[in-house]
């Protein structure tokens, strides 16, 4: 592609089988984070109007704490959960025993 505002780019965007493979794929992630989002964030929100101002203060923080620490230690956290002996790992392996031999 020539990057410039022609409009062959944009034929090209549309009719290309590649193009709309990455543009569905990343329209279909985008349903999904969204679905999942509603799914834990409803429930999330209705608890915290019904529940007790005190215990409220505290979801609060529960909740926002995490926009509140560096993505440094956010990386740092995902690497601990998600790596090949992480969290993750080992807990998928402890529920199908098809990857014990893989491990």
């Amino acid at each position: 592609m020539v990057p410039a505002f022609i409009l062959d780019n944009y034929t090209r965007f549309v009719t290309d089988w590649y193009y709309a493979k990455v543009f569905g794929r990343t329209l279909w992630i985008g349903l999904q984070t969204t679905f999942f989002s509603i799914l834990l964030g409803f429930p999330l929100a209705f608890m915290l109007v019904r529940v007790r101002a005190s215990l409220r203060g505290i979801l609060y923080i529960l909740v926002l704490s995490p926009l509140l620490t560096s993505a440094v230690v956010r990386t740092f956290g995902w690497m601990i959960l998600l790596g090949n002996n992480g969290f993750v790992n080992r807990s998928l392996i402890a529920f199908d025993p098809r990857f014990r031999a893989a491990s």
